[in-house]
């Protein structure tokens, strides 16, 4: 069986929601790389269809809050720094890990590009590895007293799924709070939101499907009087990369469709892969793999 390291974007470890159910170490997400790597340089471009052949077009990513991105790992799959680039190159922002004997993460400090702090967030685990705390802290509370900005705790069933998540503000007071329904084999079926009077402020109920490889392949969206909203269906490649994915109405009737394709290296990692919007050329990212000899 392939050894695969999973990894995501630091610098959103402070977006903590219900869709983080899983015990994770390492903010553990939707990037899944094979082999021992060491190094992850990834670049983005909006895409142009010329002459019939797909080509770069401008350096852009898809989303304002996504960025060019340079990852450093140690041999273990431990990211050990996280650095996000703006269009034209310069650094957005710079992110250094700590780990304990257990590989849990247990600091994240975020600098902007003059070097100061700007963020520090402080893990906390159970007896079973399960990271139960999340404290962050802004560069004025981290260098005033080391006030608490904000906190998050988790609570974990027997399986290791995470099934309660809450959020507090820098007093101490409960903002939201966040619960999680699993299948038979861990997979998280429905979640909920509520408020800091326990009522539900997500006025819609997500439901999922899974295939055997664990790969999430529906997603339906209710309201709170359990009428279909939305839904999205996905599939998947023999590498589990995602390769199509459609959004759906209340009514059934499709209304976007993504597809991606990919080129591999030769540990089976993507390297390149092209975005299509309703079978329209949207954006190339491109990939540079180092790995540990």
């Amino acid at each position: 069986m392939k050894n695969k390291l999973i990894i995501t974007t630091i610098l959103v470890s402070t977006l903590i929601s219900s869709c983080n159910t899983k015990t994770t170490k390492k903010n553990v997400s939707d990037l899944n790389f094979t082999g021992n790597v060491k190094t992850v340089k990834e670049i983005s471009f909006s895409a142009l269809d010329k002459f019939g052949e797909i080509v770069k077009n401008k350096h852009e990513r898809e989303n304002s809050w996504e960025h060019d991105s340079f990852l450093i790992l140690n041999n273990k799959g431990n990211i050990e720094q996280y650095n996000s680039y703006n269009p034209d190159g310069s650094l957005h922002k710079r992110a250094v890990c700590k780990y304990d004997n257990n590989d849990n993460k247990i600091e994240t400090l975020e600098y902007n590009p003059d070097g100061s702090v700007d963020m520090k967030h402080t893990y906390k685990y159970d007896k079973n590895n399960n990271l139960i705390e999340n404290n962050c802290f802004t560069s004025f509370n981290y260098y005033h007293n080391g006030w608490l900005y904000m906190k998050w705790t988790y609570k974990y069933d027997d399986e290791g799924n995470r099934i309660e998540t809450k959020e507090y503000d820098s007093n101490g007071r409960l903002r939201v709070r966040w619960t999680n329904e699993y299948d038979d084999y861990g997979n998280a079926t429905k979640n909920n939101g509520y408020d800091s009077n326990g009522s539900q402020f997500m006025n819609y109920i997500q439901t999922y499907k899974y295939d055997n490889q664990g790969n999430k392949i529906e997603c339906k969206k209710f309201n709170s009087e359990g009428n279909l909203v939305e839904k999205f269906t996905y599939k998947y490649d023999n590498k589990c990369n995602e390769i199509e994915s459609n959004q759906y109405n209340s009514k059934d009737s499709l209304e976007v469709s993504l597809s991606y394709k990919y080129d591999y290296d030769q540990k089976n990692n993507w390297i390149k892969r092209i975005s299509f919007k309703n079978n329209i050329p949207k954006f190339i990212i491109e990939r540079e793999i180092e790995y540990f000899e």
